[in-house]
C-alpha cells in the first residue's frame, strides 16, 4: 500500500469518526422502521412432528429386508413422504376439519440430513389450530405411504405440540436487523457526503470582515 493509499484511507475513517452522529441517527432510523414493521406482521405460530420411515412387519424374508434397506438409503421413500406431508391437499383437508382456511396455513416436510426421519412444521395465525392440523397430516399422510408402499411405515419420533409463543414476528431480531442496515447506509454517508469547503469564506466571515477593515479606517481618521 502507497502512502497516497494510506493517507487516504486515514482520512475516510476520519470523516466517518466525525460524523459519528450521522451513522447514529441512521442506525437508530434503521432500529424504528426494523421495529414497526415487524409489528405490522401478524403473529405467526409452528408446530412440528418428526416421523422415522421404517420396514414393516409384512418383510420375513432377510434378502427383502435387505433390499427395502437399500431403497431406504437411496432416500426415495423418504423423499416422497416429505412431498407428501407438505401437499397442499393434505392441508386444505386438514384445515376443514379443524374449521380453519388452508390458505392461512403452510406445511413444509424436510428430510433430516443422513437419516430416515422426516420433520414436518405446519405454521399458521392459530396456536392450537397448527398442533391439529399437524397431527391430522401426520396421520393422513402416514396412511398414504403405507397405500404406495406397503412394505414401509411412518413411525412417529415426536407428537406435534401446541406453541407456547409466536415464531414471528421478533421485534427484537428485525430492530436489531434495521439498525445494522442503518448503520451501513449511515457509513456510506458519511463518506460520500460533500465536505465543505473550509478555505472559501462564509457570508459570515465576509460580512465580520467588512465590519473589521471599516473599525479600522475610522480609527485611522
Amino acid at each position: 500500500m502507497s502512502w497516497r493509499e494510506a493517507g487516504t484511507e486515514g482520512a475516510t475513517v476520519r470523516q466517518i469518526i466525525e460524523r459519528w452522529w450521522m451513522v447514529a441517527a441512521v442506525a437508530l432510523a434503521g432500529a424504528i422502521a426494523g421495529y414497526g414493521l415487524s409489528q405490522l406482521n401478524p403473529p405467526s405460530y409452528q408446530s412440528v412432528s418428526t416421523y422415522v420411515i421404517a420396514t414393516g412387519d409384512s418383510i420375513e424374508d432377510p434378502g427383502d429386508v435387505a433390499a427395502a434397506l437399500g431403497v431406504l438409503r437411496n432416500r426415495q421413500v423418504t423423499a416422497t413422504f416429505a412431498e407428501i406431508l407438505q401437499s397442499k391437499t393434505l392441508l386444505d383437508r386438514a384445515a376443514k376439519e379443524t374449521g380453519s382456511a388452508g390458505s392461512d396455513f403452510e406445511s413444509t416436510g424436510v428430510v433430516l440430513p443422513e437419516s430416515n426421519v422426516v420433520s414436518l412444521t405446519v405454521s399458521g395465525p392459530d396456536a392450537e389450530a397448527v398442533r391439529e392440523i399437524n397431527q391430522i397430516i401426520g396421520a393422513a399422510g402416514s396412511e398414504d405411504l403405507a397405500s404406495l408402499y406397503p412394505i414401509y411405515t411412518a413411525i412417529l419420533l415426536e407428537s406435534a405440540k401446541t406453541p407456547t409463543a409466536p415464531a414471528s414476528p421478533m421485534p427484537l431480531r428485525d430492530s436489531l436487523f434495521g439498525a445494522a442496515i442503518g448503520a451501513f447506509l449511515g457509513v456510506v454517508l458519511a463518506v460520500v457526503w460533500p465536505v465543505p469547503d473550509r478555505q472559501t469564506p462564509s457570508i459570515f466571515d465576509i460580512g465580520a470582515a467588512r465590519v473589521q477593515e471599516r473599525a479600522e479606517a475610522g480609527g485611522e481618521s
